[in-house]
């Protein structure tokens, strides 16, 4: 039997914020984030002080961007991914005698 789960509201807005200022080059205002993800102002505040605590996003002043979490998150999925690309290039050339 299959179970069903269902989709938890506060993590589908906070992914919504997170998406967005992913986008923006430079920081931008809760209310420029409010009216983007379509949210009131006031969750996207308390959305914003959660992810800021947690270093998802940074402040700077009245206005908020990507932060250093989410990048380190990045690299180290990219690293990662890089280690899987070296140890197949391997594996391929030792399939093919080259190694």
């Amino acid at each position: 039997m299959t179970k069903s789960y269902r989709e938890i509201e506060a993590v589908t807005k906070t992914v919504g914020i997170i998406k967005f200022l992913s986008t923006q080059k430079e920081p931008v205002s809760v209310l420029d984030i409010a009216q983007a993800v379509n949210m009131p102002l006031g969750t996207v505040a308390c959305h914003l002080k959660t992810l800021e605590k947690a270093e998802y996003v940074r402040s700077y002043g009245n206005t908020f961007s990507i932060g250093g979490e989410l990048a380190r998150i990045w690299a180290r999925q990219v690293a990662v991914m890089e280690g899987k690309r070296d140890r197949l290039d391997k594996e391929i050339k030792i399939l093919k005698g080259e190694y």
